[in-house]
This record gives C-alpha cells, sequence and structure tokens, in this order.
C-alpha cells in the first residue's frame, strides 16, 4: 500500500501488518525504521468525518511545534492520503520492545513479561506513567480514556502513552476547527465519580477528570494490581466496582469502615507506602477532589512523591528482591507472600514448609550405597575339620578284635567316651539354634526394610510425577487471562474484581474461592469453572518437558510438606541400612566362636569316642 503524507508531500509505502484494532490497523513503514502508520478500516472523508480528519491534522501540527509530544507519546506526526487525497490514517513514532502496562502491575504476568522487575521498577514506572501525565496535561490536552490499554512500557522503565488519537486535544480555534476536539470513549473504571453514568460523545473533560484515572493506574502499579475500589462490602447488596467509584467507596481509604467496604485479603494497607503517597490517594479518590476544579493532586505532584519513595526504599534482610519503605518494621511483601503462596516478584521463591527440598534421586544413591550384609559365612560342619593346635586325637584306627569287643563287653572309658560325645553334640545343637534364628531374623530385617524403601521410592516418585503434571497443567492455564476471555457474565467490571482478589488466569479458577469475592454468585461461578475445565480438556502432558529449578524446589517442598512421612523414611533409610546391617554382623561375630569351640569339641569328643 502506497499513501502520501500530508504535511511532508512524500510518498510512503507500507510494509508488514504490526496489529489491529477496533479502529484500524498499524503497519511498518518501508525504510524508516522509527515510524510505524495507523490505518483506519474506513477512510476519514472530510465530508463525512470532519472533525477527526481536522483533529489528526492539529495534532501533527502540535507534534512538530512541541517535541516533548513525541517523546511522551505515539502522536501523530502527518496525515496519510490515498491517491483520491482521503485521509486514511497517520504516521506516528515507531514504540519498540514495550509491553502493556497491565502486564507489569499483576504478578503472574509480571513473572513472564517483566522477569527481572521488582518493587523499585514498579515505582519507577509509576513515576514515569505520572511524568508522561504531566506532559499531556502540561500542553493543555487530556488523555480522556485512561485504561490501562493505552500505556505502554519498557525493561527500561520507560513509558509511552498510545491510542493517542482518542485524546482531547485543545487547539487556537478557526474558521474550520473547534477549541476542543473531545474524547468520546471512555472506561468506567478509571472514570471519576462525577461522570460515572455520563455519555462520553461530546463531553469535555478536564485534567482533573485525568487525575483520577492516573491515581487508579499508580494504585495498580503500587499494590500489586488491585483496584482501589474493589472490596467486599459489608452492608448488603452487591457492590460493582464502577457503582463504588460513584459513590466514593474507597476500599482502602480512612472511612472505609464507615462505607461498609473491606480491602480484599492478601493486600498491603494503603500506608504501606508511606503517609505522604497514601494522602494522595486519598485525595485522589475523595469526594473533595470531584469536579472541573476539585483538588486532586496533579500529575507533577505524583511524580516528586514516587521519586521521594524511591529514595527511601530499603532491602529486605529475607529476601533482597524485595524492596520496602524503610519505615516499616517489616517487609509487607514477604507477609503478602506467606499468606497468598504467590510469588511477587520476578527473582526469588516464596517460602513454604520446613522439610527443605526433595532430591529423590541423591537420597536413594546414599540408599543404594550401602552394601548388604552379605551371605552367611560358611559354618564349621561345611568345612573339613582339623584339630585346634595342641589338641591330641587318637587314631580313628582299630583292629577288629577290640571293636568287636568293645561292641560286646563295653568299658568304663568307653561309656565315658560315649558321654563326652553326647554332652558335645547337645551343646552344638544349642550353638546351632542360636546361629540361625539371630542371623537370619537380621537379615530378614535388612531386606524388608530394603523392600520398604523401595516402595517409598516409588510412590515418591508417582507423586513427583503428579506434582510435575499439576505444574504444567498450572502453567498451561496461566497462559489463559481472565480479562482477555469471553466469558458469559464476565464483563470488564467482574474482571477487574477478580484480578483484585488475585484471580488472573484460568489457573486461579477454584469452585471454593470464588464464594469470597463480591457479587460471585452460582451463575458466574458456574461459568468460569465451565470455562477453565474446557481449557483443561485441551491440556497434554508432556514428562520430558523440563521445570524450571526454582519450580522443582516449589513443588519439592509442597510434597515434603504433604507426604512427611515418605520423605522421613527415605531420609532416615540409609542411617536404618547401616544400623540392621551392623546388627547383622555383630550377632555373627558374637556367635561364630561359640559355634567354632562347640563343633571342635564335638569333632574331638567324636575321634576320642570312636578310637575306644
Amino acid at each position: 500500500m502506497q499513501f502520501t503524507l500530508m504535511r511532508e508531500r512524500t510518498s510512503v509505502r507500507l510494509g508488514r501488518e504490526l496489529g489491529r484494532g477496533g479502529e484500524g490497523k498499524v503497519y511498518e513503514v518501508e525504510g524508516q525504521q522509527d515510524r510505524v502508520a495507523k490505518i483506519y478500516s474506513s477512510a476519514l472523508d472530510p465530508s463525512k468525518s470532519l472533525r477527526k480528519a481536522s483533529k489528526l491534522v492539529v495534532m501533527a501540527e502540535l507534534a512538530q511545534a512541541n517535541p516533548l509530544l513525541r517523546k511522551a507519546a505515539a502522536w501523530p506526526i502527518d496525515v496519510l492520503i490515498d491517491s483520491k487525497g482521503v485521509r486514511r490514517g497517520f504516521i506516528m513514532p515507531r514504540v519498540n520492545a514495550r509491553g502493556a502496562i497491565h502486564e507489569l502491575y499483576n504478578p503472574k504476568s509480571r513473572k513472564e513479561t517483566f522477569p527481572k522487575a521488582d518493587f523499585r521498577f514498579l515505582v519507577h514506572v509509576a513515576a514515569n506513567v505520572a511524568l508522561a501525565f504531566a506532559v499531556v496535561h502540561e500542553q493543555g490536552h487530556v488523555v480522556g480514556d485512561v485504561n490501562h490499554g493505552n500505556l505502554l512500557v519498557g525493561t527500561d522503565g520507560i513509558v509511552k502513552l498510545i491510542d493517542c488519537d482518542s485524546f482531547q486535544i485543545r487547539c487556537s480555534k478557526g474558521h474550520d476547527r473547534p477549541n476542543v476536539y473531545t474524547c468520546d470513549v471512555g472506561v468506567p473504571l478509571f472514570t471519576a465519580p462525577e461522570l460515572q453514568g455520563h455519555a462520553f460523545h461530546g463531553l469535555v473533560r478536564t485534567a482533573n477528570h485525568d487525575r483520577f484515572g492516573l491515581a487508579v493506574l499508580l494504585f495498580h502499579l503500587l499494590y500489586m494490581g488491585r483496584h482501589p475500589f474493589a472490596g467486599r462490602y459489608s452492608v448488603s447488596g452487591d457492590m460493582p466496582i464502577e457503582k463504588a467509584i460513584g459513590e466514593y467507596r474507597f476500599a482502602y481509604g480512612p472511612d472505609r469502615a464507615v462505607n461498609g467496604m473491606e480491602s480484599p485479603p492478601g493486600t498491603v494497607p494503603l500506608e504501606t507506602m508511606g503517609s505522604a503517597v497514601a494522602q494522595l490517594f486519598i485525595r485522589a479518590f475523595g469526594r473533595a477532589g470531584a469536579g472541573s476544579n476539585g483538588e486532586r493532586p496533579d500529575a507533577r505532584t505524583w511524580v516528586e512523591a514516587l521519586k521521594k519513595l524511591d529514595a527511601s526504599l530499603r532491602v529486605c534482610s529475607r529476601a533482597n528482591w524485595h524492596h520496602y519503605l524503610g519505615g516499616l518494621a517489616t517487609c509487607p511483601w514477604c507477609t503478602v507472600e506467606s499468606q497468598t503462596s504467590v510469588r511477587l516478584f520476578g527473582q526469588g521463591i516464596v517460602a513454604g514448609g520446613t522439610t527443605g527440598a526433595i532430591d529423590l534421586d541423591t537420597l536413594w544413591r546414599a540408599i543404594s550405597t550401602i552394601s548388604g550384609p552379605g551371605p552367611d559365612p560358611v559354618l564349621p560342619c561345611e568345612r573339613s575339620w582339623h584339630p585346634p593346635p595342641g589338641d591330641e586325637v587318637p587314631s580313628g584306627s582299630l583292629n577288629i578284635f577290640r571293636k568287636v569287643l568293645r561292641a560286646i563287653l563295653p568299658t568304663k572309658k568307653q561309656a565315658a567316651a560315649d558321654k563326652a560325645y553326647s554332652v558335645a553334640r547337645t551343646e552344638w545343637e544349642e550353638a546351632l539354634a542360636r546361629w540361625n534364628p539371630e542371623t537370619s531374623r537380621a537379615r530378614d530385617a535388612f531386606a524388608r526394610k530394603l523392600k520398604v524403601l523401595e516402595k517409598a521410592r516409588a510412590e515418591m516418585t508417582d507423586l513427583l510425577n503428579e506434582q510435575h503434571r499439576q505444574r504444567q497443567l498450572q502453567r498451561y492455564l496461566n497462559r489463559f487471562r481472565i480479562s482477555q476471555a469471553n466469558i458469559p457474565g464476565i464483563g470488564v467490571g467482574r474482571s477487574a474484581m477478580l484480578a483484585s482478589y488475585g484471580f488472573e488466569t484460568a489457573a486461579d479458577i477454584k469452585s471454593q474461592k470464588q464464594s469470597q469475592i463480591p457479587g460471585f454468585g452460582v451463575v458466574p461461578t458456574f461459568e468460569l469453572l465451565q470455562w477453565r475445565q474446557g481449557l483443561a480438556r485441551n491440556f497434554r502432558f508432556n514428562p520430558s518437558d523440563p521445570v524450571d529449578r526454582r519450580e522443582v524446589n516449589v513443588i519439592n517442598r509442597e510434597l515434603g510438606a504433604r507426604e512427611p512421612g515418605l520423605l522421613s523414611t527415605l531420609r532416615q533409610g540409609p542411617d536404618e541400612l547401616r544400623r540392621l546391617r551392623q546388627e547383622i554382623n555383630a550377632a555373627r561375630e558374637r556367635l561364630m566362636p561359640t559355634l567354632e569351640k562347640a563343633w571342635d569339641a564335638l569333632k574331638t569328643a567324636e575321634a576320642r569316642r570312636n578310637a575306644l
């Protein structure tokens, strides 16, 4: 596609499509890496859409006169016309390597999109958001449609405003242009209380109206994606966020109890950011700040307050990726993570359990290195016998006469020899009777213990595999964001309420937990569960898919807390096997001399008896 720049009077050719929205599409501009083009779905024919076409011309003129606007926003810098002279769109600065701001302030999406972001980074970005608003306001313009979809953030923390063609623009009045080009759209969740329920078309807004939306954005950033008006209404009936805004029911303010509001569980108090920042939020969300000439904090005031907050942050002694206000006694992020088991920032692991991590391979290697007792030693009766040194054993060679005579007429010596043999045999049999039970009992105990350990290992392996599967399923479900899904009965307001209670993705949906959220009865809960179940049915487990080492540690801790018996059995296995092996060897060492002695006595008695 080829167009002409209205101001520069040069031709440009568009490249590949980069994105699309409700109004049109964004394209590369060939040969110009620092610019992109937005082409509207329908042409801006001056005879049909005079105000929009005229507004773009004015914005392009303002961009040339005010370079700060081009720095803070993807501001239109020239209008694109086709071969017939019809205004089709505009050229604007290209915004590279940026993520939507809501990807930063929600913990789960922050982990994926901004994995290195800590709280200090959030404060830095918040100051830059306020600075971008300050630039627009100081030029006499109003964002109007404040929402988290019209800000992009880079990994360097620099913020860019986008969709600027919807801004409310003030200009010098001419014969073919008004004094103000209004912003005709808006999002109720970021709209000031005094404008709730008003039609936006043709509505002239002020910077003070913007300041309410700015404060909502900043609250989201500093308070982990929570909406300031999302909470539990303790009086009666439902309290949607839009209604709470219209009635000034700030869920974190000092008058929240009077207004019947409670902040959601797992959140930090308003004072966590210090009294100065807390007071700015109270002013922004209270009745005194309402109206065109209200007293809501301006953008520059926020910039200064946030810079002071940044300078006052300290590093947590327990988790060096946590930063919090130096005046606080304890780290608020450690408290939230222990309450919710949600990792708020990309680095580090949420502490959980006291059993420590499980390394099943290492545990089993420790067990398998314990050698068994081996077979019983050869008994004396199983070896060729030789008289003990110093023992005189008579020869057994007798003549026929003496054998016959002994059989007919036994002598006293013969009787004594027979008795000695009988006693020796009894002692041998008694010693052998002790050997077999004691050594075999210990040997069998070792074998049984080894089987118990093998069974424990198999069960733990199955559990680890199941935990691996569940983690993989969680990762899969975390890809599906509630705010981006088309779930019947779950609109923008309910999505924001869910996010304020820690429900960001399909992985967070659990039937018992939904009942804690205001406004979520049987029907919306059913719709959420149906959506989650439909996604889960498409999940396929891949056993070979590697797990992040940090996730492995979390899995191990969870499993150690769930199955302490199996873990204890495996960890105690090496010591138990050593003890049993020692018992076997001790029994052998203790009983073998008795066997040797009894066998020698028996064989000697037998030889003497036979010699007579």
